[in-house]
């Protein structure tokens, strides 16, 4: 079984021609008291003011232990990666074209993904990519719950 560094290794070099094509910084980021060891969480985020996107990689902190996962956990951290650089090069795209893409701290969960430039991120490439990789969309059932969307929009 692999490590989780060598998870991590192995993951960013196949995604290395989508960090290159959108200029992407990779940071891996300690979080013991959230993630437990042996797993890899992902994250990112967009700043407007220096034009970055940032994908993060939360571990336990303990890169030596063996990753806990089956065989097919690579390619989730892998798609999650993609995923991320892709939804947040929609808000890189959003600025560019003169929208605020920041949005309060306090929202709910319910007013972050009803905010504009959010839920057009996740119409565009979370829920799609979700529904071709694993069959299903965490996002596309939240926004259901909300009254925001249908499911004939994304074909299912």
């Amino acid at each position: 079984m692999k490590t989780v560094n060598e998870v991590i290794n192995e993951v960013l070099e196949s995604v290395g021609p989508h960090i290159e094509l959108y200029d992407v910084n990779v940071e891996i980021k300690h979080c013991p008291e959230a993630i437990d060891d042996g797993y890899v969480a992902v994250s990112g985020d967009f700043c407007e003011d220096s034009d970055e996107i940032n994908v993060y990689l939360i571990t336990s902190g303990n890169h030596e232990v063996e990753f806990d996962g089956n065989p097919h956990a690579i390619s989730v951290v892998r798609h999650e990666i993609i995923k991320t650089i892709k939804h947040e090069d929609v808000h890189r795209t959003q600025a560019a074209e003169g929208e605020d893409t920041t949005l309060d701290v306090g929202l709910s969960r319910a007013e972050y993904l009803m905010a504009p430039t959010e839920f057009e991120a996740y119409t565009l490439i979370d829920i799609p990519m979700d529904l071709e990789f694993y069959g299903s969309s965490h996002e596309l059932d939240e926004y259901l719950e909300l009254g925001a969307v249908t499911r004939q929009q994304f074909g299912v």
